[in-house]
């Protein structure tokens, strides 16, 4: 089965990626995704394996997302974009909370902010979930990782 130009534009939409973060996503480059979709050339049976297998870990990551909401709810969703499949799946659940009345946020971390916060060693849900709504209501510019302490309790 070889996707048409019509089912990749659904498919990086239905993930909420641009162009260039669904290349990354399947480790190409964004003018093979460009070609793809105005129909010039169709993914082969190798990225077309590449794609399903993208999406099925994209639908087990928010399964998982599920599970946990459900668990403890959260109105935050903190988007890193340097894990993509982690990124598209809570675009996915928070456009369906929103769908559904929920009021939540999408925040998304600047390249700093996520560096300060790999360079920790335990990242609890609670002092990210606070420094998501600082940094919601602040923005980028003003965000100061200083403030906040995360331990590993």
């Amino acid at each position: 089965m070889k996707y048409t130009a019509t089912e990749i534009i659904t498919i990086r939409k239905s993930l909420f990626l641009t162009q260039k973060q669904f290349a990354k996503l399947i480790n190409t480059f964004q003018c093979m995704i460009g070609r793809w979709e105005v129909g010039n050339f169709r993914p082969s049976p190798k990225w077309t394996a590449i794609i399903q297998e993208k999406l099925t870990e994209v639908r087990r990551r928010l399964e998982v997302l599920n599970a946990l909401y459900r668990e403890k709810a959260e109105s935050y969703f903190v988007l890193f974009e340097s894990d993509l499949v982690d990124y598209a799946a809570k675009q996915i659940m928070y456009a369906q909370k929103v769908r559904a009345g929920f009021e939540c946020h999408l925040v998304r971390f600047n390249q700093q902010s996520y560096q300060d916060y790999t360079h920790l060693k335990c990242i609890r849900t609670k002092p990210l979930n606070d420094w998501a709504k600082w940094y919601h209501q602040h923005g980028e510019k003003n965000a100061d990782i200083t403030q906040f302490t995360l331990s590993s309790e």
